[in-house]
């Protein structure tokens, strides 16, 4: 019996090794001939058809090789990595385009300047991409478009039918790459989208356009059920300075919401414009603070005399320090020496803040 152990040992050792050998090989055979070929095949049908078998292993669940195809390869093999990810793109295999697709989403957010067609990444049918049945290949092609610097060989037409998207989370993903790129038209197509922040984000790059035109669908935003998206409308409207957007703004300061009807002040006070003078006077008494210091703000930057009684009424009798500093300041913008009654008066404010502002806005006058 004592001479059968060793045996028995030797051959339980000799099992285990064979074993793990047979395992390793099952794991890491599948990757070698992909990689050999990657490494050293010219450009063309075998290189990326090792680029789409390592895909394919990546999409049955190999996540330790996600950072694969791109480390193996030199700059110089870059090009055919692309290709070969462009061809798995192509595959009828759901899983194998997704995997596909988020490979090259990544590299996109990482290289931006780097993921132009002279590397093989073709934007306009990754775009083309964005009418693919699974929802998981939409959102990556556009969260890759977003993050590169190139956006030649995009189709607007697919960022308009990729605008109404019906899963919002690829829609948020196309008004961000809308924003980001200031396409106003796309954005202008979801404007009534239901989810409010891709609303809000619409507005706000509609704004950033300048162009008037946008003024009539902005002004209808008035009516939206969320704050933040009638607060984004008026800043859209303020930002495009357009005497157009009056009546509406001035019909916005009945909003029940005191962060909307500050919004609607403060585009009131960017667009400068005198027949705004008379509803900023009357925001002066609001019942929120916060409002009333838009209300002061906007007066100072208009700068018209008219508002002289009211802000020096303002600055002497509210009760809350930052209105009556916001309504100094405005007094001291407004360069008429009626102001110099109502500045004199607020050195005795019972706050050291506004007393020192009214001291230094004496001190500027001639």
């Amino acid at each position: 019996m004592r001479t059968r152990r060793p045996w028995l040992l030797i051959s339980s050792i000799a099992t285990t090794l064979l074993g793990i050998t047979a395992v390793m090989l099952w794991w890491y055979l599948p990757v070698a001939a992909p990689v050999f070929v990657l490494r050293h095949a010219p450009v063309g049908n075998p290189g990326e058809r090792a680029v789409v078998a390592l895909v394919g292993l990546i999409a049955d669940g190999r996540k330790d090789l996600e950072g694969l195809p791109w480390s193996l390869v030199s700059t110089g093999r870059r090009p055919l990595v692309a290709a070969g990810l462009m061809r798995a793109l192509r595959s009828e295999r759901v899983e194998t385009r997704v995997a596909a697709m988020e490979l090259v989403s990544r590299d996109l957010q990482r290289h931006p300047a780097g993921g132009g067609p002279q590397f093989g990444i073709d934007h306009g049918f990754i775009a083309s991409c964005l009418d693919d049945a699974d929802v998981r290949v939409r959102l990556a092609a556009i969260v890759g478009l977003r993050g590169t610097w190139h956006d030649s060989g995009i189709d607007p037409e697919q960022l308009k039918k990729a605008a109404h998207d019906q899963d919002p989370r690829v829609r948020v993903e196309v008004i961000r790459y809308v924003r980001s790129k200031q396409v106003p038209a796309v954005a202008a197509l979801m404007l009534d989208d239901a989810v409010p922040l891709i609303r809000e984000m619409a507005v706000d790059t509609v704004g950033r356009s300048k162009d008037p035109s946008w003024i009539p669908p902005l002004v209808h935003l008035f009516d939206d059920p969320e704050p933040r998206v009638r607060i984004a409308a008026a800043k859209a409207l303020g930002e495009l300075e357009d005497e157009r957007a009056l009546p509406g703004l001035i019909a916005g300061l009945r909003a029940a919401d005191p962060a909307v009807r500050a919004a609607m002040v403060g585009a009131l006070g960017r667009i400068e414009d005198i027949r705004a003078i008379p509803p900023l006077i009357a925001s002066l008494t609001d019942v929120e603070m916060t409002v009333r210091r838009a209300a002061a703000n906007a007066l100072g930057v208009i700068g018209d005399p008219r508002a002289i009684t009211a802000l020096a009424l303002c600055s002497a009798k509210d009760v809350d320090r930052s209105v009556r500093c916001a309504a100094v300041a405005a007094l001291d913008a407004i360069k008429d020496p009626a102001t110099i009654d109502p500045l004199m008066q607020a050195l005795h404010d019972p706050d050291a803040v506004v007393r020192a502002m009214a001291e230094a806005a004496i001190a500027r006058r001639p």
